[in-house]
């Protein structure tokens, strides 16, 4: 976030905050923008969320930065329920052969992950959606809260590829 970015962003956040009744430090707002910047969430958004929250708001307390987040990029079931319909509509425009790349990462991860793609593609039956849907929104739901960086990977894990190689190689009975 550029000098002017920043200026126009603490203006908003003063202005919100003095709406509220309540006031913000230098390094409230540092956090703000630190935040704001790492979320990649841009002035217009910040500007349009701002605007809602000061028509919308009842509770006389400055909005928390989830609830900012929140304006701006929707609550998670929402998030998850647009993902799930982006990823039928990539299956109805582009079949089970093609090799989707999804914008949203947590998509992108349970599309090759939880769901390989191009099999769940190829084996999904449209009576079957709407039990897919409820699923995938929960797991994404999941991976909003923990994050995808906080789940262990078995490649990156020597210990767990080991023991996964391990499984159904022992046949013997006692």
């Amino acid at each position: 976030m550029d000098q002017n970015e920043r200026f126009e962003l603490g203006k908003i956040l003063y202005g919100l905050a003095s709406n509220f009744g309540d006031s913000l430090s230098e390094y409230g707002i540092e956090i703000w923008i630190n935040a704001f910047t790492q979320d990649g969430i841009t002035i217009p958004q910040i500007r349009k969320a701002a605007a809602k929250l000061l028509r919308t708001r009842k509770i006389s307390k400055m909005p928390t930065y989830a609830e900012f987040v929140e304006q701006i990029q929707g609550d998670v079931k929402d998030r998850a329920l647009i993902q799930a319909d982006t990823v039928l509509e990539f299956l109805k425009y582009n079949g089970a052969k093609a090799k989707p790349i999804f914008d949203d990462p947590i998509t992108q991860h349970l599309m090759t992950t939880r769901w390989k793609y191009e099999h769940w593609a190829a084996s999904i039956r449209e009576e079957e959606t709407k039990w897919w849907i409820k699923e995938f929104v929960e797991a994404y739901q999941t991976y909003a809260k923990v994050g995808i960086d906080s789940v262990p990977k078995v490649e990156h894990n020597p210990e767990i590829k080991k023991l996964a190689a391990k499984i159904g190689t022992d046949v013997s009975c006692t």
